[in-house]
């Protein structure tokens, strides 16, 4: 039965437009836990797009505005956009009987068999943990299709898909010696005839003070074969096989799968410390990316880790940028802050992007797997002088390149109700759910074009340094040119954007001339009591978030791996002669027929020009810069740093 929701959204008309960037309210959710509330939200996959299709899927708790019977708020629901008819639609496709088996943390995405473009022979695939109301149960997993009255919740949408923790299809991880929680729910996607989805394993008898710093002892890679009409499940790999104790720790929320657009190059990312000692701080003392990779569209996986042991502070330096300032720790380790959020996709040449920000780690005390993860602050940056940076950290197996993104303006909210990390947190004593950045990233159909996300607030009028009032910014990246876009607000002015979420896949809009990126949100979080987290939350549909092939205009800002003396190339070009670098004066460029010379600092601005072969830096902060020279036979980029 439809709701009142989706029939509002249909009356209100803004898709393929970009006059106005206000969301359009299409469905609700019993609370903002399930799908966007709180740290463990991160790792889902609830927005979607399938070109052939074109259709975008958005998988949620199922809206309480529904009537059938048996509705309780452990049902999991389908919501669909057909973006060439503007219409919407939904379905149910997994409905608990009993509590103990209520669908949580959903993930979704479409699959379409090959050759379809009838919305009523696709299937609606998600999965996720359940609960009884305290504690963890397993997991529940359903595929139904949209065939005759889409809104007809019929007996076979009952909870079949459900699986006690530590049986199968998920299973458990046989050496040990206990049954573990399996939750997958993270990066679902179609990859030929099978639908691949990742979680991590946790033992459920393993008491700790707070759910995201369990230890998890291993990970999953889910998946549904296509075969003779039905969609079977089955689990893929377990990989690596962590352990409680000294050996090893992997972030329970923090489990990521991408696969290329051909579907033929796969990685999985796992945020943890191995059990080998690699003799390096970076790597021992810290949560690190962990990657295995598939050459053969997920159906083997590399044996072990591709780039094991990599050392983060001497490979990458400028990633210290910003780090360590407020409690004045030695930068010795470099690891993701989870609270800014994580996500990865693969481009069109099979290169992963890992994005996030960065802080740097507690010194890893041996036995004590706390002093990976729960040794640190909620507020790492001041917000004035220091800001964390959004990082693209990008391989292909071989090593490991960044992209400076951006910078985050404002903090992290906390929803703890006795916070002592900040006195000027508005939150810090009210029970409200936490949020922070959620940085978020999505490709292109052929992965030429990487957007990233994340919401921040405009501190000039909130005049705070939290995160406070949110809006959408995004940036995107042409991998063939190395160029970026400028940073844009994308619901400038609004100000209520929680909980965002971007599809993993953007497309191509001919109507529009550009990329549109679609995304979900909710403004139904307030700063101030009495809200509460049980409330109805509505989710917001808004798609005039436009890339156009102009606005890719400024040199990314490409951080090659550093060895052990030498500083890192910007690009491959070695013709170019820059002297001295570093400089605390005059730069000389040895080039002949120069026509234009571009001076960027490292956020990608413009900071000087000329037409000359000498710049006098002896005025510039401090720093790395990227020099642009344009001749008569191209252009060619140097990274120099100025020192004085």
């Amino acid at each position: 039965m439809k709701n009142f929701l989706l029939l509002t959204a249909l009356s209100i008309s803004v898709y393929g437009k970009a006059q106005t960037c206000a969301g359009v309210i299409f469905t609700s959710g019993p609370n903002a836990l399930g799908t966007g509330g709180g740290y463990n939200t991160y790792q889902q996959n609830c927005l979607s797009y399938n070109a052939d299709l074109n259709t975008v899927l958005w998988t949620h708790r199922a809206s309480p505005y529904w009537n059938f019977p048996g509705y309780t708020s452990g049902c999991i629901q389908s919501t669909w956009l057909n973006v060439s008819t503007n219409t919407w639609d939904s379905t149910i496709i997994y409905r608990n009987t009993t509590n103990v088996k209520a669908g949580r943390y959903p993930g979704g995405t479409i699959f379409n068999p090959l050759g379809n473009t009838n919305i009523a022979n696709a299937f609606m695939v998600g999965s996720g943990p359940t609960n009884d109301g305290t504690n963890w149960t397993g997991a529940w997993y359903s595929s139904r299709q949209p065939t005759g009255s889409y809104h007809t919740v019929t007996t076979a949408q009952n909870d079949s898909g459900f699986c006690l923790s530590g049986q199968a299809p998920f299973g458990n991880i046989a050496d040990q010696g206990v049954h573990s929680f399996g939750g997958p729910n993270a990066d679902m996607q179609q990859v030929g005839n099978t639908v691949f989805v990742a979680g991590s394993f946790f033992d459920a008898s393993y008491i700790y003070t707070a759910i995201d710093k369990i230890p998890a002892k291993g990970a999953i890679i889910g998946k549904a074969t296509y075969l003779g009409g039905n969609l079977t499940w089955s689990a893929d790999s377990i990989i690596p096989n962590f352990r409680v104790g000294t050996l090893g720790y992997l972030n329970i929320g923090q489990t990521r799968i991408a696969f290329s657009p051909n579907g033929q190059i796969g990685y999985v990312v796992f945020i943890g410390r191995l059990a080998t000692n690699y003799g390096n701080a970076s790597a021992d003392s810290a949560l690190t990316p962990i990657v295995y990779k598939s050459t053969n569209g997920g159906a083997t996986w590399s044996s072990s880790p591709i780039l094991p042991g990599f050392n983060w502070v001497q490979g990458h330096p400028e990633m210290k940028q910003g780090v360590g300032y407020v409690w004045q720790n030695a930068v010795t380790t470099l690891t993701p802050y989870m609270e800014h959020g994580l996500d990865v996709t693969v481009d069109s040449i099979g290169t992963l992007h890992l994005v996030t920000s960065i802080t740097n780690a507690t010194q890893f005390v041996t036995g004590n797997l706390d002093s990976l993860a729960a040794y640190k602050h909620s507020y790492e940056w001041d917000y004035q002088k220091h800001h964390p940076i959004i990082w693209d950290m990008m391989t292909d197996g071989t090593t490991w390149n960044t992209i400076l993104v951006d910078s985050i303006k404002t903090s992290f909210m906390s929803g703890t109700t006795t916070d002592t990390t900040s006195p000027n947190n508005p939150w810090a004593g009210v029970t409200l759910l936490s949020y922070g950045a959620r940085i978020q990233v999505s490709r292109s159909l052929t992965g030429g074009k990487i957007f990233y996300s994340w919401t921040d607030s405009d501190t000039s009028q909130t005049h705070t340094l939290f995160n406070t009032n949110p809006d959408i910014y995004m940036k995107s990246y042409d991998i063939s040119n190395q160029l970026v876009t400028p940073t844009s607000n994308v619901t400038p002015g609004l100000g209520q954007c929680y909980f965002h979420y971007l599809s993993d896949v953007s497309y191509y809009d001919s109507n529009v001339g550009g990329y549109v990126c679609p995304l979900v949100y909710t403004t139904d979080i307030h700063t101030t009591a009495p809200f509460n987290q049980s409330d109805t939350v509505h989710y917001n549909y808004l798609n005039c978030a436009n890339f156009y092939t102009t606005q890719y205009t400024t040199p990314a800002s490409v951080y090659r791996t550093q060895g052990p003396s030498g500083i890192a190339n910007y690009t491959n070009n070695t013709q170019l002669k820059i002297y001295p670098n570093p400089a605390n004066n005059k730069i000389t460029i040895d080039a002949n027929d120069v026509v234009d010379i571009k001076l960027f600092d490292v956020l990608g601005k413009q900071v000087f020009t000329s037409k000359q072969n000498q710049i006098d830096v002896s005025n510039f902060n401090e720093g790395i810069y990227f020099i642009q020279v344009q001749t008569n036979t191209g252009t060619t980029m140097q990274k120099i740093m100025v020192q004085h």
